[in-house]
């Protein structure tokens, strides 16, 4: 008589349970292109395809309800675990479809259940990763949003207030320069005072230079001809000015100066 062979155990997220059959899926993924007026097709080749294990769970003895509500609560977790498997070992993997559960026998009592894990991997295609160029430009475009709204919102105040600092600042400024000049004004002043007194020191002689020269021009005038009216007489007397009671006709009574 052969003997009886050791049960082999499994596991899932560490709940045991025992083997009753265990298969594995593996191959590759295609697609085959079947072209319109093409006879032959093409098939290609997307890679290597997950990897699919099938496993039929045994649940016997005094503890087997226990343990069979065990493992039906981490099949409903989420997220992948790890399955140990008698003949590929430990493998991360994920419950791909629901586990079906056979109701123990009323002769055996033995309780089944199968279950079809896919391997889980990792998430590495396709790589995600950040764009930091696309954040540092839309960083770069909200941040213009908002020095533009900002500014549209408050340049009015700020060139208002900016001008008014300036107006008051230029004001001080030329306060300033009227206290220096005010002192220079003053100077300016006493100078013209003294040049106007100088100018009228300096013309007073020369005016009197310049009435006592009228003075001896119209007394040299007066020597040169001392009796002036007596030629004023001697042309009276010569006819050469109208006497008068003479007559306006002044060729009456004159002879030609010839006869011919």
């Amino acid at each position: 008589m052969a003997a009886k062979p050791d049960p082999i155990y499994g596991s899932w997220r560490g709940r045991p349970f025992y083997f009753k059959s265990a298969g594995a899926e593996v191959g590759r993924r295609n697609v085959l292109h079947e072209y319109p007026y093409r006879d032959i097709p093409y098939g290609e080749d997307l890679g290597r395809a997950a990897r699919v294990y099938r496993v039929t769970a045994l649940f016997i003895g005094p503890t087997a309800k226990q343990d069979l509500q065990l493992l039906l609560d981490d099949l409903e977790a989420p997220g992948p675990g790890e399955l140990d498997h008698p003949y590929h070992g430990r493998l991360l993997c994920q419950l791909q479809a629901k586990a079906t559960v056979r109701d123990p026998d009323f002769v055996g009592g033995v309780t089944e259940v199968e279950m079809v894990f896919v391997e889980a991997g990792q998430n590495l295609e396709p790589n995600a990763a950040d764009d930091t160029d696309a954040q540092l430009d839309e960083a770069a475009d909200e941040a213009l949003a908002a020095s533009g709204e900002e500014l549209s919102r408050n340049w009015l105040d700020d060139i208002v207030g900016l001008a008014e600092e300036a107006a008051a600042v230029v004001e001080q400024l030329c306060a300033t320069l009227e206290s220096f000049l005010a002192p220079l004004d003053a100077a300016l002043a006493f100078v013209d005072g003294v040049i106007n007194a100088v100018q009228r020191i300096i013309n007073a002689p020369l005016a009197l230079v310049g009435r006592i020269q009228g003075r001896i021009q119209s007394l040299i005038g007066r020597l040169r001809n001392p009796f002036s009216g007596l030629s004023s007489w001697r042309k009276l007397l010569r006819g050469d000015v109208l006497h008068p009671y003479q007559t306006l006709e002044p060729n009456r009574g004159r002879r030609p100066a010839y006869i011919c």
